[in-house]
């Protein structure tokens, strides 16, 4: 694939990076950086991804107009199609040595809050995966 080179929204030509809405199903968008970091806040900060939109939609059919303002499940969505086959990554892939990853975080029981298991070291039975920052983890 050829580097980016021109964000289709903007056309600006700095900082020029590739955005899919579905890394399984790699069909890029090439986006300015600013751009792609909104857009991929815009669940946070829908204020800031409409402007954007606001800005440069002619039409209001163009592939980031459509983009959808609720957040996507795709653990989830997986899970419920293919069921308990889909893997557990923790248990597959073993952390390096000294890292520990706050489980509360990665799974929680839907409708409840992701704090009450906080700590308990079990897994939960019905999970949906949250964003796991740099932040969050912790050598030991």
């Amino acid at each position: 694939m050829p580097k980016a080179a021109v964000c289709c929204i903007s056309g600006r030509t700095d900082r020029v990076q590739y955005h899919s809405e579905d890394y399984y199903d790699w069909h890029p968008y090439a986006l300015n950086q600013s751009i792609h970091l909104t857009l991929h806040q815009r669940f946070k900060s829908p204020d800031r991804w409409r402007r954007i939109v606001d800005q440069y939609a002619v039409t209001g059919e163009e592939w980031f107009a459509r983009l959808s303002m609720v957040p996507v499940d795709l653990a989830g969505q997986l899970h419920a199609q293919h069921g308990d086959q889909i893997a557990d990554i923790f248990d597959r892939v073993p952390l390096p040595s000294g890292i520990q990853v706050p489980l509360h975080q990665v799974y929680r029981i839907e409708g409840e809050s992701p704090h009450e298991h906080q700590n308990t070291g079990r897994r939960l039975g019905r999970w949906n995966a949250v964003r796991i920052q740099s932040s969050d983890i912790r050598s030991s």
